[in-house]
């Protein structure tokens, strides 16, 4: 597995926007970064009691003849960071099929156990599950980043058959202050005849409740931030599995109507 894990360590340096840095070793190389991870906290004893925070996960990976990587997640529980999960290498296997690192881990950390997660590091999601202090059930994403969406989209004025996209990222970012949300949409395109738009941006208008299982994401009249001229005449998402999946519908400048599903981690297409 070290083998396998150090070819795809430095193949994916090598193609990463983020810039590596030397420690002054000529064959070891450091490469870090950080990510918004979204906690939702669940009490075992009512679980009508959750709460909603923001915290900064770090992931270091180090290269010297060797792969080695450390993830550190802060827990936090109501706005109160508690405890850090801690993850290294030795907790991690790659799954080549999904094209992520996979962890399982009894203990990570003061107060954190029974631990799983995945971690994906060609677009920089991770997912963590795992029970605090035996008081908790916590899960910690990277907000709510779908990279693997598909989308329906009916011109109604037109009539015309739907056009469909295997390619309409969504990510959406959680103010845990006021539950509002922000939006960004990749790769719109809303006929076979027009170009994809690289993404449009939606800054205000929804609204996200917490669930059990995840969220519900709503909002009218929600208008893009540019000058695309986009409005967002009903936008409803439901995210389920704690932030794994999403499905949802929307109207779009009032002739629009969409549909779209997503995921959090995809399947690596294998070539024949």
């Amino acid at each position: 597995m070290k083998k396998v894990f150090s070819i795809f360590t430095m193949a994916f340096m090598l193609l990463a926007s983020t810039g590596c840095s030397s420690d002054g070793n000529e064959d070891s190389q450091v490469f870090s970064f950080t990510t918004q991870m979204l906690n939702k906290a669940i009490a075992i004893s009512d679980p009508s009691d959750m709460h909603v925070s923001t915290t900064t996960a770090s992931i270091k990976w180090t290269y010297n003849n060797d792969s080695h990587i450390t993830l550190t997640a802060p827990v936090a529980i109501n706005g109160t960071t508690v405890a850090n999960v801690a993850v290294n290498d030795e907790m991690m296997e790659y799954d080549s099929t999904r094209g992520m690192m996979v962890f399982t881990a009894a203990s990570a950390g003061t107060g954190v156990t029974n631990l799983t997660g995945y971690y994906n590091p060609g677009d920089y999601t991770v997912y963590l599950e795992f029970t605090y202090n035996n008081t908790h059930k916590v899960t910690c994403v990277s907000q709510l980043k779908f990279p693997y969406t598909s989308s329906s989209i009916t011109n109604t004025q037109q009539g015309s058959d739907p056009f469909e996209s295997d390619n309409m990222p969504v990510s959406i970012v959680v103010n845990p202050t006021d539950m509002k949300a922000q939006m960004r949409i990749y790769n719109l395109r809303l006929a076979t005849s027009e170009s994809s738009i690289q993404y449009v941006t939606f800054l205000e208008g929804l609204t996200v409740t917490i669930t059990g299982d995840g969220y519900t994401i709503s909002g009218t009249n929600v208008k893009a931030d540019d000058v695309s001229n986009y409005t967002l005449n009903e936008f409803n998402a439901t995210v389920t599995n704690n932030g794994l999946n999403i499905e949802g519908t929307f109207t779009l400048n009032e002739i629009y109507q969409g549909t779209f599903s997503g995921k959090m981690f995809g399947v690596v297409q294998v070539q024949p």
